[in-house]
């Protein structure tokens, strides 16, 4: 089982080389918890 979740492929696009966050703006810190929220709900089939 390696799949991948959204919230892990997200994290992997955004950090940098040394393996942290870019420190400019909150857009990609709200962005990752967005997905991880709507992964949550996915597995949990929480409807809207």
């Amino acid at each position: 089982m390696n799949q991948t979740g959204i919230t892990q492929q997200y994290l992997l696009c955004i950090l940098k080389e040394n393996g942290k966050l870019p420190a400019f703006g909150m857009e990609k810190t709200i962005a990752l918890s967005a997905a991880g929220v709507l992964e949550l709900k996915r597995l949990w089939n929480i409807s809207p």
